[in-house]
């Protein structure tokens, strides 16, 4: 099969005409049936049939069709890409940070120092705007297909100078009365933190919003409150915290990597970075 013969088919099954589909090739109509002919002998299987002044597609001629969409697509802008990489424009890699922005943020930073020429669009929202890469967070029970999936417990923070200090770890119920600190326009993670106090017969009184870990964490360290701390995309706590691990209800969270297969495959620089921050998830969670 030739790439011209190829494409002459999808004219024709676009315009579901040979005449016209010629007039838009800028080809002469007995060439362009002449390739369609010798496309379906070479197949083996009828594409096309008559029907009327117009033509249409077999069975075989839209399966076809069908798989050539997204190749032929892909292979039209090859030129673009070509263009912008020879004029040094940079390509935009879109990620939706739903989960471990803090960390994700951190990563793309130091991408960058290496790769300049690449530039991020970072949303923090569900919004249905595509993402060439999403970080999604969800509770250890729930059942998650496609993607790379990472599970980290969570532990509860609580300031060093505190009776619950002592120990290493808690049962949730017992802080029932304490004020909560969370972690502001992060809903998801936000719903599974509350979602565990309710397993423990409690809703948080939460009087303090960090807008980062980092705020989070000197909030507690102050004596503000208590909270929720992933033990490996957040890091370390610092001095004037103590992690307790909790032993009732189970908190944990599961970390979702999803990429778009058809951006990676369409650009090589939002593949090499995914590459990388898949190497990154990988490292952390394999750190002892």
């Amino acid at each position: 099969m030739e790439f011209n013969q190829l494409r002459y088919f999808m004219a024709v099954a676009e315009k579901e005409h040979v005449t016209r589909a010629a007039e838009e090739l800028h080809i002469a109509q007995p060439a362009l049936t002449k390739s369609i002919r010798k496309l379906e002998a070479e197949l083996g299987y009828p594409l096309i049939t008559k029907k009327g002044r117009n033509i249409e597609l077999t069975p075989f001629g839209r399966a076809l069709q069908e798989l050539l969409a997204e190749p032929l697509s892909k292979l039209d802008a090859i030129p673009g890409q070509l263009h912008k990489l020879a004029r040094g424009e940079s390509t935009t890699i879109r990620l939706k940070l739903l989960a471990a922005s803090t960390f994700a943020t951190a990563c793309v930073v130091n991408y960058r120092a290496t790769h300049p020429q690449c530039r991020f669009d970072l949303m923090l929202d569900e919004s249905g705007t595509e993402a060439d890469m999403v970080i999604d967070t969800c509770g250890m029970n729930e059942t998650i297909t496609g993607g790379l999936t990472f599970s980290e417990p969570v532990y509860l923070a609580v300031p060093k100078e505190s009776v619950w200090a002592k120990s290493d770890s808690i049962s949730l119920s017992k802080v029932r009365e304490e004020t909560f600190i969370t972690l502001a326009g992060n809903r998801k993670y936000t719903d599974l933190c509350t979602s565990w106090c309710h397993q423990a017969g409690f809703v948080p009184r939460s009087s303090f919003e960090g807008d980062s870990p980092a705020t989070v964490r000197n909030l507690i360290a102050l004596g503000c409150g208590v909270g929720f701390w992933p033990e490996r995309t957040w890091g370390d706590a610092g001095e004037g915290i103590a992690l307790l691990k909790v032993t009732s209800p189970d908190c944990g969270r599961k970390l979702i990597l999803r990429w778009s297969e058809s951006s990676r495959v369409s650009s090589r620089i939002v593949q090499d970075f995914v590459d990388a921050f898949v190497q990154e998830m990988q490292h952390l969670f394999s750190t002892p």
